[in-house]
């Protein structure tokens, strides 16, 4: 397993398996109530994705998952609520982790290859614009409260911030 992220309301988590090409979602429920006996008593649905899973990120509003799929230049748009894969967006390459802003219906992915960020409007699931960052972005936050997004780069050990308030896109960043 490479990555994992929660739906709060839904009460599912989502965890890519990297090594077979799927995400597990696991319903949460069943553990809620006693007596926990251990295991995954909701169950597993595996759902296959793109190549090799990493990053995921759940968006509140509309009860998706964004899956990167580090190589094949893609992230999964899945629907927990019937656990289906419902798009696959072209990001730019080997992408491994996701941000999301609720409020903005943003999503930032870093592609570590071409050392960008790749920002997606979560209304049209398009891309909007792809941000220079340094080399080798591993990992990336927003603060949905000042839009404010950190993407740390791994190859020159540096920090990019990128400031997602209106009226961008062009993002600032810093």
């Amino acid at each position: 397993p490479r990555g994992v992220a929660i739906d709060r309301e839904l009460n599912k988590t989502i965890i890519g398996n990297s090594h077979d090409n799927t995400v597990s979602i696991i319903d949460l429920t069943p553990f809620l109530f006693p007596p926990y006996q251990g295991g995954t008593q909701g169950g597993i649905t595996p759902i296959p994705v793109g190549k090799a899973p990493e990053g995921i990120a759940v968006d509140p509003s509309n009860h998706t998952a964004l899956v990167a799929n580090h190589k094949d230049g893609t992230v999964s748009v899945i629907d927990l609520t019937n656990n289906s894969v419902i798009r696959t967006i072209s990001v730019g390459q080997e992408p491994n982790d996701i941000a999301i802003d609720p409020e903005l219906n943003l999503a930032l992915v870093t592609n570590e290859k071409d050392y960008t960020v790749s920002v997606i409007d979560l209304i049209t699931y398009q891309i909007i614009e792809n941000i220079p960052v340094g080399q080798k972005p591993q990992a990336i936050d927003i603060n949905p409260e000042t839009h404010i997004a950190a993407v740390v780069n791994g190859k020159d050990n540096t920090i990019i911030v990128i400031n997602l308030n209106p009226p961008s896109p062009p993002f600032r960043k810093g």
